[in-house]
């Protein structure tokens, strides 16, 4: 299993966060060939 590190950024909010673990989560899936539907 591998993990992904995403750290908390000083005075982000809760959107922009979430924004950013999709986007971490879209470029793992794409490192890994799948693509973001296999999410799902």
């Amino acid at each position: 299993m591998q993990a992904i590190d995403l750290g908390l950024v000083p005075g982000e909010d809760i959107a922009a966060f979430w924004h950013r673990v999709a986007a971490a989560c879209a470029d793992w899936l794409a490192g890994q060939g799948a693509s973001p539907r296999d999410a799902v």
